[in-house]
C-alpha cells in the first residue's frame, strides 16, 4: 500500500514539475521556434489569410466530446436565455498542436496569445493551458481589426508594436474564474483585451496613449460593427470585439 502511494506521489510530482518547467520555458521556446522556422511577422491581409488557412478548422460538432464539455461550465450553460451551444454552432475552431501555439497569427502575436488561460491558476494569468492539443474558437475578423489598428497607428506616426494582448479566447470556466461577464464575447473568440504601452514615444504609458488607440478603434477600426470598452481599474487596458453591432461601455 505504501509503495503504491509513494509511486503515485512520485508521478504527481513529476507531472507538476514538467508543467512548471514548460511554463517557465514557454517564452524561450517561442523564440526557438522563430529561429528554427524562420517565421516572419504577418503584416498583410494576404499573409494573415494564408496563415489562418494553414490550421485545421473544425465545426463545433466535429470537436472531441471532452472539448465540447470544456465549453460549458456548471453554472453558465446559457447566455441571454439561450443555450451556449447555439452560439458555438456558428463558430469555427482552430486545432492547435503544441508547436502551433508559437505560430504568428497577426503581426508578431502568437496563437498562444489568443488561447485561454488555465482556470486552475487564475491568480497567475500568464500560466498557459498546456494541453497537447487545443481547439479554440477564433473569429478571423478580430485578427483583421488588430492588423488594421496597427496600420492606422503607424500611418499616424505612432508605434504600432506598443500594444500587447491581455486576453483573447476564454473558456467559460476561465471566464468565471477571472470575473468575466456571463455572456462575455471572449468565450466565443471574437474579442480581445489589449494593453496600450508608450505608442506616442513620450517615455510613459498613460491615459493619453490609451485615448489615441480608443479614438482610432471607435472611429475607424471598430465603428458600429463591434463593442469597445474601457476599464476604470486600468486606463491602459481596452476591450474590443466583432459582435456585429455597436456597443460601448466603461466599467
Amino acid at each position: 500500500m505504501f509503495s503504491k502511494i509513494k509511486k503515485y506521489s512520485f508521478h504527481l510530482i513529476l507531472i507538476a514539475l514538467t508543467y512548471w518547467l514548460l511554463w517557465i520555458f514557454d517564452g524561450p521556446l517561442g523564440y526557438a521556434y522563430d529561429f528554427i522556422s524562420q517565421q516572419q511577422a504577418i503584416e498583410s491581409i494576404e499573409e494573415l489569410e494564408t496563415q489562418f488557412k494553414s490550421f485545421q478548422i473544425l465545426s463545433y460538432e466535429e470537436l472531441p466530446e471532452r472539448k465540447k464539455q470544456s465549453l460549458h461550465s456548471d453554472d453558465e450553460k446559457t447566455c441571454y436565455g439561450i443555450d451556449k451551444t447555439i452560439f458555438y454552432n456558428d463558430h469555427r475552431f482552430l486545432k492547435v498542436s503544441w508547436f502551433n501555439r508559437y505560430k504568428f497569427l497577426v503581426a508578431d502575436y502568437r496563437v498562444r496569445d489568443f488561447m485561454s488561460g488555465s482556470h486552475f491558476f487564475v491568480n497567475t494569468p500568464s500560466f498557459p493551458h498546456l494541453d497537447k492539443t487545443q481547439y479554440i474558437p477564433l473569429d478571423k475578423k478580430i485578427l483583421h481589426r488588430i492588423l488594421h489598428l496597427k496600420k492606422e497607428l503607424e500611418a499616424k506616426g505612432f508605434h504600432g508594436d506598443q500594444i500587447g494582448i491581455n486576453s483573447g479566447f476564454r473558456t467559460p470556466f476561465y471566464n468565471e474564474a477571472v470575473g468575466g461577464k456571463i455572456c462575455s464575447r471572449h468565450q466565443f473568440g471574437d474579442a480581445v483585451d489589449i494593453r496600450v504601452y508608450d505608442i506616442n514615444d513620450d517615455l510613459k504609458a498613460d491615459a493619453e496613449d490609451a485615448k489615441i488607440v480608443y479614438d482610432l478603434l471607435d472611429a475607424k477600426v471598430i465603428g458600429n460593427k463591434g463593442g469597445l470598452g474601457k476599464y476604470k481599474s486600468d486606463a491602459n487596458v481596452l476591450h474590443f470585439d466583432t459582435r456585429g453591432r455597436r456597443a460601448r461601455w466603461h466599467y
